[in-house]
């Protein structure tokens, strides 16, 4: 799905977390964390999107061949994702309130999409590796436990979260991408 000298991508993490209750030993504070971790994937194309080829049409009389309506890439690259989270857990009170807060940003970039192109190449769009997306956010649960027996826990749980999109960069002379029309 992508050609042979861009076909190898790699999955580089790292991950790492600091129990901090365990260091001040405070009566008030049943946990405490802080994490922080780091992560790229990548992503290939779809079957077949990198060499032109023809349908086979078959009608009553006679196969015929057609180009099909995209320009392939033969120098597609892998789509690549890069994240970084950082967080905060704590609970106090034997765990009967707490929270954990999460900072997020993820950057997208050389993304597969069919790009628009005029009819008069023969194609109404072209594969290619575009732009950059980024996504930002931030999440936060607070937990509670209002009522506890031996016999009976009740937990509540509230989560919120915001996340903002943003289109970083198109493709060289592209201001705009329509993600879909009617």
């Amino acid at each position: 799905t992508l050609p042979v000298s861009n076909a190898i991508y790699y999955y580089p993490s790292v991950s790492g977390s600091v129990i901090f209750s365990q260091l001040l030993k405070q009566q008030w504070l049943s946990f405490g964390k802080v994490r922080l971790n780091y992560a790229q994937v990548g992503n290939s194309a779809g079957f077949d999107q990198i060499l032109d080829s023809y349908n086979i049409l078959t009608p009553f009389n006679s196969p015929m061949s057609a180009l099909v309506t995209t320009k392939k890439n033969p120098d597609m690259k892998p789509e690549r994702t890069s994240s970084i989270e950082g967080g905060l857990e704590m609970y106090i009170l034997n765990r009967r309130a707490g929270f954990d807060l999460a900072f997020y940003k993820t950057n997208t970039t050389d993304q597969i999409v069919p790009l628009s192109v005029s009819s008069a190449s023969g194609y109404f769009y072209k594969n290619i590796n575009a732009g950059e997306i980024e996504n930002k956010g931030i999440e936060l649960v607070l937990s509670f436990v209002p009522v506890k027996t031996s016999d009976f826990t009740w937990d509540l749980n509230f989560n919120w979260s915001k996340n903002v999109s943003k289109v970083i960069s198109l493709y060289p002379g592209v201001d705009n991408y329509q993600l879909g029309s009617f």
